[in-house]
């Protein structure tokens, strides 16, 4: 479904103008991205509303977003897979977050945030074989990644030991999920090997 919406709005890109006919390719890639990109935040904000951790929610997603646009790391081989174990695992880590608070180890979450910018740091960008890099964007999302990373991680232990806002702590979460879909990414590329290839349409 996704694919050919995607398609659809490639060839309508083309027919009106807007692209070569050479670019609906790489129209139509990029459009299966964003469509699948806008229902895993739909689905993952809606999840949120309903159980009543709308704003924590938007406090993961928004670091967790901009730091992972550079940082790479694991990706799912079909767009299904991608929406389900995004929102399944992004809403493990919202009530993991509250579970851990609530029994105290808010310092924890603290340690562990900054223990994972220094992942952040040292392994990204972590190219998935459905995301490859060329060399020069190996270099510029590096740098990216580390600027991004840096900022949150700064602002959020700022803000913790500062007025021990609860907000800094799902944000630092998000410091700590990049940091885990990198190492992820690792594991499953040295299982199943590297090969740059466009994402599986099943």
């Amino acid at each position: 479904m996704i694919e050919r919406t995607a398609k659809r709005i490639a060839v309508s890109c083309v027919k009106n103008n807007v692209i070569q006919k050479e670019q609906e390719g790489v129209c139509a890639y990029g459009m299966e991205l964003l469509i699948a990109t806008m229902c895993s935040t739909v689905a993952i904000l809606g999840a949120g509303l309903i159980l009543h951790r709308f704003w924590y929610t938007i406090f993961l997603l928004v670091p967790f977003y901009h730091i992972r646009m550079y940082a790479g790391g694991i990706h799912a081989e079909t767009y299904a897979k991608c929406i389900l174990s995004f929102t399944v695992g992004f809403l493990m880590i919202l009530l993991g977050t509250e579970y851990l608070i609530r029994a105290g180890f808010q310092d924890g979450l603290m340690l562990y945030s900054l223990m994972s910018f220094l992942v952040i740091w040292l392994v990204s960008p972590i190219e998935d074989h459905s995301r490859p890099l060329s060399v020069d964007e190996q270099t510029g999302y590096k740098k990216k990644a580390r600027i991004s990373a840096f900022g949150y991680e700064s602002m959020v232990q700022a803000i913790y030991y500062i007025w021990k806002s609860v907000e800094a702590l799902y944000a630092a979460s998000a410091v700590s999920a990049v940091a885990l879909v990198l190492i992820l990414g690792i594991v499953k590329n040295k299982r199943i090997g590297y090969r740059p290839a466009h994402i599986c349409r099943k």
